[in-house]
Parts: C-alpha cells; sequence; structure tokens
C-alpha cells in the first residue's frame, strides 16, 4: 500500500490553498470541510476563503475549541454532527487548519466518519510545522491518559506556509523548538549543530533563511521515519517518542495541578530526564547530554518538575500508550544524531533521571 502524499512547504501558500487542492488533485468530489478554531479563524479566515476562490469547492467552516479541550469525545460529536449536515460524502475532503490538536481531532474524525474520508493538514504553529502534519498519528484524549484513543490514517497532504508563524509568540516558537532537537537528536547531529548555533536567531525570527530550513530538515527526519515504519508495527517509530515519555507524564501532572505547561515544553523536560537516564545506564557520555541539556533548558524549566511524587510519574508512565505488558520502553540517545530502544528499566534508576532532573540547576538562557 503507498502512504506516500505530497508536503508542500512554501511562504504564501495560505493564500493558494484552494488552488493548491484542485491543482494536486486532493480532493475528489467538490466538497471541503474546513475544521479549525475560533482563534485560528479570527487570524487567517478571510484569506483561507479568499483562497477557494474560483475553485467550484464548496467549503463548510466547522469550529472546534483551542488546544487540548477540542480533544474530547463531546468535540468530536459535534464534528460529525457538522459533516452529516453538511452531506460530506466519501469523496469529499476534510482540511484540518490549526495546530497539532486541531490535526488530531480532525484526523481521527476523517478516519472514521463514513469509515474513511481524505483529509489534509494546514498547520499554523510551529510545532505543528515540524512534526504532527505529517506521519497519520490521530487521537483524543481520555480521562486515563493522552491520546488513548486513536487512529493511524495519513493525510493526503500537508501544506506548511511559515509566514504564518511570524505571529506567533516566542513562547510557542521555543515550544515547536523542542521537537526539533528531538529530531536531531535522534537522527542529524549536523542539524543540532545548526539549531545550536543558531538558536537565539531562531527562537526570535531574524533569520527566515534558518527557520526554513530547520522546517524542512526535521520535516524530512519525521517522513523517513513514518515511511520506514508507517503504523508503529516494525519497532522503528518509536524513535521519534525520545522526550515523550516522561513528557507525557509531566504534561499531565503539571495542567492537574494548574500550570498552563504547553506540549513542547513538556517534551523539552522529558528529553532532559530521558537523556540523564541515558547517561545513567552508560549509553550517553556526559558533554553531549550536556549539550542536549543546555538546549532544552532554554526551552522549559526543570525547577517546574520538582517535588512531583514519583508514585503518579510512574503510574502514568505505565498506562502511557507505548507501554508494553512486559513494561515501558524509552527511545534513548546513545550520542547526538543515534537513539536505540531500550527497556526493561529497573525502577530505580528511572526514579534517580526524574531526581536529577528535577534539581535546582537554574535556566541556561
Amino acid at each position: 500500500m503507498n502512504f506516500s502524499y505530497p508536503v508542500i512547504i512554501g511562504r504564501g501558500v495560505l493564500k493558494r490553498i484552494g488552488h493548491i487542492i484542485r491543482d494536486k488533485n486532493l480532493i475528489r468530489g467538490d466538497k471541503v470541510a474546513l475544521i479549525t478554531s475560533n482563534r485560528i479563524f479570527e487570524f487567517w479566515g478571510d484569506e483561507i476563503s479568499s483562497s477557494f476562490s474560483g475553485t467550484g469547492l464548496d467549503v463548510r467552516v466547522v469550529k472546534i475549541p483551542d488546544g487540548e479541550e477540542a480533544k474530547e469525545l463531546r468535540t468530536l460529536g459535534e464534528i460529525y454532527g457538522e459533516l452529516v449536515r453538511f452531506g460530506l460524502h466519501r469523496d469529499g475532503l476534510i482540511v484540518a487548519l490549526g495546530g497539532g490538536s486541531v490535526s488530531d481531532v480532525a484526523g481521527f474524525a476523517a478516519s472514521t466518519y463514513l469509515r474513511g474520508v481524505d483529509y489534509i493538514n494546514v498547520p499554523t504553529t510551529f510545532l505543528a510545522q515540524i512534526d504532527s502534519c505529517v506521519g497519520g498519528k490521530t487521537g483524543i484524549n481520555h480521562e486515563g491518559g493522552k491520546n488513548l484513543i486513536g487512529t493511524f490514517w495519513q493525510p493526503k497532504g500537508a501544506i506548511v506556509d511559515p509566514e504564518i508563524i511570524e505571529t506567533l509568540e516566542p513562547r510557542q516558537i521555543l515550544s515547536g523548538m523542542a521537537e526539533a532537537v528531538k529530531a536531531a537528536v535522534i537522527a542529524d547531529e549536523s542539524l543540532f549543530d545548526f539549531i545550536e548555533d543558531k538558536f537565539d536567531a531562531l527562537i526570535l525570527m531574524e533569520d527566515a533563511g534558518a527557520l526554513d530550513e530547520v522546517i524542512e530538515r526535521t520535516l524530512l527526519i519525521k517522513t523517513q521515519v513514518v515511511e520506514a515504519d508507517v503504523n508503529e508495527d516494525r519497532g522503528y517509530r518509536v524513535l521519534l517518542n525520545f522526550g515523550h515519555t516522561f513528557g507525557h507524564a509531566y504534561e499531565a501532572l503539571l495542567r492537574e495541578r494548574g500550570n498552563a505547561i504547553t506540549h513542547g515544553e513538556a517534551v523539552a523536560l522529558g528529553m532532559l530526564t530521558e537523556s540523564k537516564l541515558a547517561n545513567l545506564l552508560g549509553l550517553l557520555g556526559e558533554f553531549e547530554e550536556a549539550r542536549i541539556a543546555n538546549l532544552c533548558r532554554k526551552v522549559s524549566d526543570p525547577n517546574l518538575i520538582a517535588g512531583l511524587p514519583w508514585d503518579d510519574v510512574r503510574f502514568l508512565l505505565n498506562i502511557d500508550k507505548k507501554a508494553r505488558d512486559e513494561g515501558v520502553y524509552f527511545a534513548l540517545p546513545r550520542s547526538i544524531g543515534t537513539v536505540e530502544v531500550v527497556g526493561n528499566i529497573d525502577e530505580g534508576i528511572l526514579h534517580k533521571a526524574l531526581e536529577q532532573t528535577a534539581a535546582p540547576e537554574g535556566r541556561l538562557c
């Protein structure tokens, strides 16, 4: 089965989405359900609507909540209702316009409505542009954990406009940078060097060319890994989970305590802990661990996880969707650019990695 699809990257492509959909044959019929949030539509609604002028496509806008609130069963039911009322058939197209949460829930709706309709991603956050817009993972949350309900459903394509993220706050750029660092650690030492050298200019968006390069190179890493293990059943795609296993636990626990941590900030904290874990296991040298930690601390403050109860963290690790009956597996770096999957790790070492991550070391900004 062929899972290849176009990823179109270019400044200004947002204004041509409707025509790109037609010209690239991304739709079989003539109905488009544009799933987005109220906030995103306020920013980009006029441009998106204008992009469909003269295409002959019938567009229905379906608005959902922002952030993790979008990834609830209630929201999914509302989406299905809108699709039914619109009369979207299997030859129609769903367009996910937004960040990772919009992509997750819109992709899940696409994979299950009428047993599957086509969709494309149009990411509006840096994090989504370099990660979640490709790969085909969809999902919603459950009270028992993040992304516990989901499917693999590959999009028909992705349209990435770097100009969009120029409207974002620096914190959102930092959040996305965590995924770029992750990609570099697992597969591309030269990209890590590039990010390390250009970090401040990237965050301040002072070098458009460098930003575009990071987006393109990070997406290339993601697509290569996905192509090698589309449904995560060959053990290779798990490499993308570096930083996410501890990171998801931190994200859930900190949100419970009223700390509005972003997903990227949580991944940065997860990479700190998992790099420390790799060092404790003798896989990763101290110098390379320090280089990874330096970038991660620029994204997120390790003091945030000081005092998190180990029992709570351990519980969330064990119910993580990546866990197996025989325990939790981690993608751990052996060097910058190389990772391996490690399981059956002694609980005491896991706890020690958390404690050493949360030790007050200050934020290296």
